[in-house]
């Protein structure tokens, strides 16, 4: 397994695992959120297709709209829950800060209010 040791040669704790296989499924609802919002936004109208009056969908799927929200809400919860165990862990872990959960966090709800 890829989370045996530390770079000092320390066994990693069972909350580290935990915390990076938690990083690593909201980072791919991320991605899988990406994919319902690229089927499931309203198309653009570009100039060629009013050129030959072809028909565009202005609003959004609503079936992909709910899957999107869902996997929205999803990696907001599991980077909530990922912090919540980052921050009651071993405070002498090396690695004690994981700014990517942070991120995820931040750009879920940005993604949610964007929609709204």
């Amino acid at each position: 397994m890829i989370f045996k040791k530390h770079q000092h040669g320390a066994p990693v704790c069972r909350r580290v695992r935990i915390l990076a296989w938690l990083s690593v499924t909201g980072w791919s609802l991320l991605i899988a959120a990406l994919v319902v919002f690229h089927y499931g936004r309203p198309e653009q109208e570009f100039g060629i297709l009013r050129y030959f009056d072809v028909e565009v969908r202005h609003k959004w799927y609503e079936s992909l709209l709910v899957w999107y929200i869902v996997l929205l809400v999803c990696c907001a919860l599991i980077s909530l829950i990922s912090l919540y165990v980052n921050r009651t862990r071993v405070k002498d872990h090396p690695h004690r800060v994981w700014y990517n959960l942070v991120l995820l966090l931040l750009i879920s709800i940005v993604m949610m209010l964007g929609v709204l």
